[in-house]
């Protein structure tokens, strides 16, 4: 079967996955869609300002985890 974005294959299938890339190569349209697919994917996804987002996203989601579950501290009242 072929997912938007690439071949979906039994894993250690090995007859599967000749089949499908016999499939593939059989139509010089397959490659060209499923690389630009790939293409526009990769570009909404891992732009680094996509990526920064994400990253900054996750950042904040740690602290406020963190913060939440963090157990209250005893004042040293020397």
């Amino acid at each position: 079967m072929m997912t938007p974005h690439s071949l979906d294959i039994t894993n250690n299938d090995r007859d599967a996955l000749a089949r499908r890339l016999a499939h593939v190569f059989s139509d010089p349209s397959i490659p060209r869609l499923l690389g630009k697919r790939a293409r526009r994917r990769a570009w909404e996804r891992f732009t680094w300002h996509q990526v920064s987002r994400s990253l900054a996203a996750l950042y904040a989601e740690v602290a406020t985890t963190a913060s939440l579950s963090r157990p209250a501290v005893a004042q040293d009242t020397r």
